[in-house]
């Protein structure tokens, strides 16, 4: 009879600490997402506001937005996106990453094309310099350019 107590005293005292052992992790949760927003206000406020302070927020949805910091606010941030004219507000406990976005240049891929456009022309011009030099020595005549000016 004496187990029986005991072991109906230990399940009773068991299962009351179920309640506590949850409000605990809730907590530790609680305070884990409170460190996490500190540090995310603390990388916002590190970048600063306008148009130099470009970033790309990646939310928890998985949606990604990108353009700059316009405006700071105590539970979010406002990112303007210049290319589609609008604007998101975005709340601190959404966001899943941040980090500098720059733009890409649009110059750069000018430039290659421009580069590859002037090689393929030097190419054709050599090519071509080569032809008629060797044409001129069937003929028994000399290439200009193995001809010295003084």
């Amino acid at each position: 009879m004496t187990v029986r107590k005991y072991l109906t005293c230990f399940l009773i005292l068991s299962l009351l600490n179920f309640p506590l052992l949850a409000q605990t992790k809730a907590e530790k949760k609680a305070a884990q997402e409170a460190a996490r927003i500190a540090q995310l206000k603390a990388t916002i406020n590190s970048y600063g506001i306008g148009e130099d302070a470009l970033v790309e927020v990646k939310r928890k949805t998985g949606k990604k937005v990108k353009g700059y910091i316009s405006e700071v606010k105590d539970d979010g941030f406002v990112v303007a996106d210049t290319s589609a004219a609008t604007s998101y507000e975005v709340r601190y406990s959404e966001v899943n990453s941040v980090k500098p976005w720059k733009l890409p240049n649009p110059g750069s891929k000018q430039m290659v094309i421009i580069g590859v456009v002037v090689g393929i022309g030097v190419t054709a011009l050599a090519i071509f310099a080569y032809k008629r030099c060797k044409r001129l020595e069937r003929e028994g005549k000399t290439c200009p350019v193995y001809e010295e000016t003084y």
